[in-house]
């Protein structure tokens, strides 16, 4: 039976940790062949750098379609914050990055955690900005 360390047993498996069974180091996934900055695009999303969370996080734009996926850069669940405050590394970065964010033109907001606004995201983001 496997020691329960808060990561998931088949994720554990495959980044790259021992297995708590046997001891042996377990392969992991592919090498990194390209990184990611801010403005590349990744078929029709636009990368958006958003520090708070983590200090590389990233959020996705899709200005087409205006769509914005903001990861764990903005929630919605259990209320609309810019991430939750005792899973932001960096509270400045976090407000300065859903500030960011608030100036795109996004009908859709897609969060991380909780359910999607699908209609005037950006004045939502825009409202939170404004109280930060």
């Amino acid at each position: 039976q496997r020691k329960d360390d808060g990561i998931g047993g088949h994720a554990r498996d495959h980044l790259g940790f021992q297995d708590a069974g046997t001891g042996q180091a377990q392969e992991q996934i592919g090498a990194v062949d390209h990184l990611i900055e801010e403005g590349d695009k990744i078929g029709p999303l636009q990368t958006v750098h958003t520090p708070g969370h983590t200090p590389g996080h990233l959020a996705f734009y899709w200005p087409e379609r205006r769509v914005f996926i903001t990861g764990d850069a903005f929630v919605t669940w259990p209320v609309h914050c810019p991430g939750w405050p005792n899973a932001m590394l960096n509270h400045e970065q976090s407000w300065a990055s859903l500030r960011k964010m608030a100036e795109f033109d996004a009908e859709v907001i897609a969060p991380g955690h909780g359910d999607a606004i699908t209609n005037n995201g950006a004045a939502a983001l825009r409202a939170l900005a404004a109280r930060g």
